[in-house]
């Protein structure tokens, strides 16, 4: 592509320091900011032809990868991209976090329809890493039709670095009964859920660490596509959640019950095996 400084951001997300506060005010009181048409149509375009060829070529309509699983293409430049990481570690400094210009950006794409999209919907969770930015590439719009949208629960917990207390979180949280119990109408009322409809050319920024989060189910003749791009993870050089992390499976690879038992029966044993990897330290 062109010149990176204006190729992937129409001002390069060069905002004042007065546009990067209210940012974060806005993060902190509804858990989530639009930044608007910000994307260049060229990445969105050369995003999407990318990732049907990816789909393609794996025989597949739904499925994720990370940046290091992907061919050289816009989002693999994205990922290193210099002016988003400096972005990014501004929002995170004005709300209190230490974060550096020059950190990993671990990059996800999800591309997603309601063929197989069962497993996915409602798979609510707290990211590892304490910002998202989520950009839309391709997102179906219906009035009544079920189109994936981003569900959040704003803010539930604080930013915190303590091992202990993240893992009671997700215990609580990131099961099968707390995904049910939290959709009811007295949880959405109680943690004050919001349904989120995400359109391209805009960036969402949310503290993923911090917000519990997911996807509704989407019409089997939709399709839906984003990219994810989390930033400063507080326990990166920790071996039980370094180990998760590499060991997540893509939905690809659990479309069946076995294979989602597999995969959680594979969790407890990379849990076990960086725990005594950081007892050992």
């Amino acid at each position: 592509m062109e010149d990176q400084n204006n190729s992937f951001f129409k001002n390069g997300l060069d905002f004042s320091d007065a546009k990067v506060s209210q940012l974060v005010q806005e993060i902190d009181s509804k858990g989530i900011v639009e930044v608007k048409n910000i994307i260049q149509p060229k990445v969105l375009s050369e995003a999407n032809s990318y990732l049907v060829k990816e789909g393609e070529r794996m025989g597949v309509q739904s499925f994720s990868m990370r940046w290091n699983q992907m061919q050289p293409s816009v989002l693999t430049d994205l990922q290193k991209d210099s002016n988003l990481k400096r972005f990014l570690s501004r929002i995170l400094i004005n709300a209190g976090i230490d974060a550096k210009d020059d950190e990993y950006i671990h990059h996800v794409v999800r591309c997603t329809n309601g063929q197989t999209n069962d497993a996915d919907a409602y798979a609510y969770h707290f990211d590892q890493y304490n910002l998202t930015a989520l950009m839309p590439i391709l997102t179906p719009i219906h009035p009544s039709a079920d189109c994936g949208d981003l569900v959040i629960y704003p803010n539930l917990r604080r930013f915190s670095k303590n091992v202990a207390i993240n893992l009671i979180y997700k215990t609580i949280f990131q099961n099968s009964i707390a995904s049910i119990l939290m959709r009811s109408k007295l949880a959405i009322k109680l943690f004050k859920a919001k349904v989120i409809k995400v359109k391209p050319g805009s960036l969402y920024l949310f503290y993923g660490y911090r917000t519990f989060h997911g996807n509704l189910p989407i019409d089997k003749s939709f399709r839906r596509m984003t990219a994810l791009f989390h930033y400063n993870d507080p326990f990166c050089d920790h071996e039980i959640f370094k180990r998760l992390e590499d060991y997540r499976l893509p939905p690809q690879e659990k479309t069946t019950k076995l294979s989602r038992i597999k995969n959680k029966l594979g969790y407890i044993g990379v849990f076990i095996k960086g725990a005594i990897a950081e007892a050992k330290k």
